[in-house]
């Protein structure tokens, strides 16, 4: 951290991206914005249930060609622009301490299982949402919903860390590098 705080190093860009950071969060909320509020929402199979197509509307911005090229870049530009601020903040600096933060930590801990949960339990989760209350169209039903999928989502993680991944990650010291 020392050697990117320097003159030298990554601080040269700190300024620029914080500048980007700030470019990329609200051209990526427009675009979300602009593809939300675009189009219909798309058809789906007679004999669908309400809560299939309710997926396929909440999940089609995913699909949509401006979010996987603009979308996906601005995340890329916004995440890097992102590192380049923690890691060239002022020691003691807000933004240090709030990615030092212990829940945080936590999370990345369970982070790669809740990689391979995410999308079965948000799926999961929306199949208990009435047709005509699914989270795309009430911002707190979304708010619950999403709260409900990173809840579960982590508590799955934390278990599987726990049971599974602990013990074995353990066993490291019983065989050397």
């Amino acid at each position: 951290l020392l050697l990117a705080r320097r003159e030298g190093g990554l601080a040269r860009y700190a300024r620029l991206s914080r500048a980007l950071l700030w470019g990329a969060a609200l051209l990526f909320a427009a675009l979300y914005a602009w593809i939300r509020s675009a189009g219909a929402p798309p058809a789906v199979a007679p004999g669908v249930r309400d809560w299939e197509a309710a997926t396929v509307h909440l999940l089609s911005f995913l699909r949509d060609p401006w979010m996987q090229t603009a979308g996906y870049s601005l995340l890329c530009v916004g995440y890097a622009a992102l590192l380049v601020v923690v890691v060239t903040a002022p020691a003691g600096a807000w933004i240090g301490r709030a990615f030092e933060w212990r829940a945080l930590r936590r999370i990345g801990e369970v982070s790669y299982a809740m990689y391979l949960l995410h999308v079965f339990i948000a799926l999961v989760t929306l199949s208990f949402f009435t047709p005509g209350f699914y989270p795309d169209h009430y911002v707190l039903a979304q708010l619950a919903y999403w709260a409900i999928v990173f809840g579960v989502t982590y508590g799955l993680a934390r278990a599987s860390w726990a049971l599974f991944e602990a013990p074995i990650l353990r066993l490291k010291a019983r065989f050397p590098y």
